[in-house]
């Protein structure tokens, strides 16, 4: 049955797609597969995505949205943006499970498709949306002439940049080459596919008897890398576009050492980014990955910042990747771990950590000599019992974050 408070256009005010449930001629739903010109819109093979803009002259409750292409080369990833928050309930189980609420002007839906070629293809495009009321589906046709998977997810307004006064100035367009992130797009020199075939350095070694990094890669010449003196690396996060918000889940960090190469900087992140739920054009999150390096060499660092939208199953994973360049570490001038008012980690009744601050007997300084000073657990000692504890009554800090803090590379 037809929906008659739906419409679906190409524009925020325009129904090319459905007026009042009625689905028009250029995205009808064909009984047989065919992409031959039968007047149905065609999405060009430099076009990466589409988005259509939802809107309901009456609150609609979209449980989720689906996309499929008749086509393996061409692979369809939807999501859904906008609208109000609304909990539908599960019958069933009794539970809240969660759906956009589609109404009209600021309360519409944002569907973004990302049309990823596999290969040279051609195919139909089906677009289903299960709303309380029923489905509504549409289709439309998608040209591949080559293979184009853009790294990201297209989310219009979604900026991320190594200079938060880009945003200031309200220029994105001016200073690109200051941004890891552009409409959910990633940057060419912040891809991942840049650091894939990473080739060792056959030249002049640093130290092959006293550093472990002898073999790891010179910097890829096509992404960014963080000299030997950059002890971090800040990224700012922003919402552009007044249209909808996005919902934010903690980052993570990642180091990918060359193969056969001990980890060379331990990354942690902080950052309001921590703490932060939902992104809107309101607000800014910031995020800082902090570098304590171990011992000389170069390595690859990922960054994954996991994005929500309003349907069930519509977590993203945007992920960016630089490489750090650590200098040999003298003996015991390794840099102090970031402190951490009121974290404590202790063994028995040793101090690991104090106040965020690790103990040189529990840090490596640099050197392998280094290791008689260090604590060492007996070979007949199977395991042990590190005690984590927190005092939040005298620091306004996020104690989850602060015992990852330690799992992520400050223990």
């Amino acid at each position: 049955r037809k929906i008659k408070s739906l419409s679906i256009g190409l524009t925020k005010s325009g129904s090319e797609v459905m007026e009042k449930g009625e689905v028009k001629v250029g995205f009808a739903v064909k009984e047989k597969e065919t992409t031959s010109n039968d007047g149905r819109l065609i999405v060009k093979p430099d076009q990466a995505f589409i988005t259509f803009f939802i809107k309901s002259s009456q609150p609609l409750p979209v449980n989720f949205i689906a996309a499929s292409s008749g086509n393996p080369n061409i692979s369809v990833n939807p999501m859904l943006f906008g609208g109000m928050p609304n909990l539908k309930r599960n019958q069933r189980f009794g539970s809240m499970t969660p759906s956009a609420l589609i109404g009209d002007n600021e309360n519409m839906g944002v569907v973004t498709l990302k049309l990823d070629c596999l290969a040279k293809a051609e195919s139909t495009v089906s677009v289903l949306l299960r709303t309380r009321r029923g489905p509504a589906s549409f289709e439309f046709i998608k040209h591949c002439d080559k293979e184009m998977i853009p790294e990201g997810f297209p989310v219009e307004g979604l900026m991320i940049t190594t200079d938060p006064a880009v945003f200031k100035a309200n220029a994105t367009e001016d200073n690109t080459d200051k941004l890891v992130v552009k409409d959910g797009i990633i940057m060419d020199k912040f891809k991942v596919t840049n650091l894939e075939n990473r080739v060792p350095d056959e030249g002049k070694k640093p130290d092959a008897e006293n550093d472990s990094s002898s073999s790891s890669p010179s910097p890829s010449p096509k992404s960014i890398v963080y000299g030997k003196d950059a002890e971090s690396a800040t990224f700012v996060i922003k919402m552009t576009n007044d249209l909808f918000t996005i919902g934010l889940q903690q980052p993570y960090v990642i180091e990918e050492p060359a193969e056969g190469v001990k980890e060379i900087t331990s990354p942690v992140i902080i950052g309001n980014v921590m703490d932060m739920t939902t992104l809107d054009s309101k607000s800014e999150a910031e995020m800082t990955i902090d570098f304590h390096c171990h011992r000389a060499g170069v390595t690859t660092i990922t960054v994954i910042l996991p994005i929500d939208g309003r349907s069930r199953g519509n977590r993203k994973l945007l992920r960016w990747q630089f490489q750090k360049v650590c200098k040999e570490v003298a003996q015991g001038t390794s840099r102090p771990s970031t402190e951490i008012p009121g974290l404590y980690v202790k063994l028995a009744k040793a101090n690991v950590i104090k106040n965020g601050i690790v103990h040189p007997r529990f840090r490596w300084a640099g050197n392998d000599t280094s290791l008689d000073k260090m604590v060492t657990v007996p070979e007949h000692i199977e395991g042990v019992n590190f005690q984590v504890t927190y005092n939040t009554s005298n620091h306004n800090l996020n104690p989850e974050r602060s015992v990852r803090d330690v799992q992520n590379g400050n223990s």
